[in-house]
């Protein structure tokens, strides 16, 4: 494989690492807290 098809393969290879790099820094900055069914009642 030369010539375009190795620059185009790569291209989208590095795409997909950046994109998956951003979703990782993304899914860390957002905090997820998890509440149980038990928790949400604070008034009983």
């Amino acid at each position: 494989m030369t010539g375009v098809q190795v620059g185009l393969i790569g291209g989208i290879g590095a795409a997909i690492l950046l994109a998956g790099g951003a979703l990782l820094v993304l899914s860390r900055r957002r905090k997820v807290v998890l509440v149980t069914p038990t928790d949400e009642r604070t008034e009983d």
